[in-house]
């Protein structure tokens, strides 16, 4: 971060570190949410379309609560992380089309069969923001405020939404003496 502030002439630049996460990526919060959600309500599969990191947090939290994970991956689409999902007892189905595409088609299987659809920005949208919150109050804990701008990859918009949503409640609780200006910035 100081190298950074001295290249582009930034004053108290800080980086939020997600790579220490059982996966190595942010999504393991929204993961283990959901897998704790599926438990609680019982249900005895989880699944969900992925292009890769997602795909490993999912399989991760399915198989340290004993549930059977479906992750479903376009077919053009190829990851390392394939090999770490199997390896987390995943069953891999690989469908034709766009990632969008796959998001629907495991979004109806899932109804069909009665699991659990833990893709992001589906049923479960409110469920990922309230995990994702919780990474403002990581920064409101290291800062003692928020910052006046935060930067946050966008995906599928729930990362982004999460941390202002934390951000928002921290204000309204008086934890803080504003609310950061939110970039959108590309993953």
């Amino acid at each position: 971060a100081k190298t950074l502030e001295r290249e582009f002439g930034l004053r108290q630049l800080y980086i939020k570190y997600e790579g220490d996460n059982p996966t190595g990526t942010q999504k393991d919060r929204i993961a283990f949410a959901q897998v704790y959600d599926a438990l609680r309500r019982k249900y005895k599969v989880v699944s969900l379309a992925t292009c890769g990191n997602y795909g490993v947090a999912v399989a991760l939290a399915a198989n340290l609560a004993g549930i059977s994970c479906k992750i479903y991956i376009p077919e053009t689409y190829h990851t390392d992380r394939i090999t770490e999902m199997e390896g987390l007892q995943a069953e891999i189905i690989r469908l034709p089309g766009s990632y969008e595409d796959v998001v629907v088609q495991s979004s109806v299987l899932a109804k069909e069969n009665r699991w659990y659809d833990a893709n992001p920005g589906g049923s479960n949208t409110p469920l990922q923001i309230t995990a994702y919150s919780q990474i403002a109050y990581e920064i409101y804990e290291d800062l003692g405020d928020a910052p006046k701008y935060c930067a946050v990859p966008v995906s599928n918009g729930t990362l982004f939404a999460g941390i202002y949503r934390g951000f928002v409640n921290l204000y309204k609780r008086g934890k803080t003496s504003g609310i950061p200006k939110m970039i959108a910035a590309s993953s």
